[in-house]
């Protein structure tokens, strides 16, 4: 990595929070469920609903928030657009997640990484990477795996499917050994949403009883507090915010692209330097971090 982007991307400022609010933000691939979950969390229905379909398709375009009362605490749930083929690019998906930063401009509690219980794929792996990209390697401090279609036999197994699958076995560790279950077609089960609030509070227990707020954070901390003393509406605040916001989030995504551009470089030398040795799995793209 770039040393100066990893010094922009340390949790270098941390904020004493209320323990009754929580704001936790939703990352994965498209079609895994996201929204659906965020619905179940927030116990929301109709209208008020994040859109989410049966589909593999992606729903969520943009990253949106929205907030309720969940056992007694406010609960903030920012949904992210997802990576797919051919319709939200890393870049696309990478900004988005930025976005987050001016959703919950306090700090975050929780990166929770949605994963179809059962389809572990390439580019549930590649949200981890952008993750540590935009945050730095210290927001897996506050990272849990969310699997979803608990209703499947499979998750009555889970632990030893996660064994079973390097790839996931790693990416579960990444996350602490965190991770819950999800079962969205039964909204009525508060259990599931008690399990996942207590992994949450765990979390901020043992980093200190606060948010994250990396340096990124508290520029869209600072950006947002700004623009409040003037403009009134929010949707007028918040677009400005993010106009001024994308001058960082340019900066940190060119950064990332040198650093994968002088990965590919070396690679290719090392390839020409020893033939007979083995090729880097370019799947894997945590190794340039």
């Amino acid at each position: 990595c770039d040393k100066r982007l990893c010094r922009r991307n340390s949790a270098s400022e941390n904020t004493t929070e209320s323990s009754a609010e929580r704001r936790i933000v939703l990352l994965g691939r498209s079609g895994v469920g996201k929204s659906a979950s965020g619905n179940t969390i927030l116990g929301l229905r109709g209208s008020e609903q994040f859109r989410s379909d049966c589909s593999f398709n992606s729903v969520t375009e943009k990253s949106e928030a929205k907030s309720a009362v969940v056992a007694g605490r406010e609960v903030k749930v920012i949904d992210t657009p997802g990576l797919s083929k051919g319709k939200h690019t890393p870049q696309h998906v990478f900004n988005e997640m930025m976005k987050s930063c001016l959703l919950a401009e306090e700090g975050l509690h929780a990166f929770v990484l949605v994963i179809e219980l059962g389809r572990f794929e390439k580019n549930d792996d590649e949200i981890i990477y952008l993750l540590k990209k935009a945050f730095g390697k210290e927001a897996l401090k506050y990272a849990v795996v969310l699997f979803t279609h608990g209703d499947r036999p499979s998750s009555q197994n889970i632990e030893q499917n996660i064994q079973a699958n390097e790839d996931l076995k790693n990416l579960v560790e990444m996350c602490g050994g965190r991770y819950c279950i999800f079962n969205n077609t039964s909204m009525n089960n508060k259990r599931q949403v008690r399990e996942l609030f207590t992994k949450v509070d765990e979390m901020v227990q043992v980093n200190g009883g606060t948010a994250y707020v990396g340096e990124i954070v508290g520029i869209a901390r600072t950006i947002m507090r700004e623009l409040r003393e003037s403009a009134t509406d929010y949707s007028d605040r918040l677009s400005t915010a993010w106009r001024r916001f994308c001058n960082w989030v340019v900066t940190i995504w060119v950064a990332m692209c040198e650093s994968f551009t002088r990965f590919l470089e070396n690679t290719i030398i090392l390839a020409r330097t020893f033939p007979h040795k083995p090729a880097h799995n370019y799947s894997d793209l945590s190794q340039m971090c």
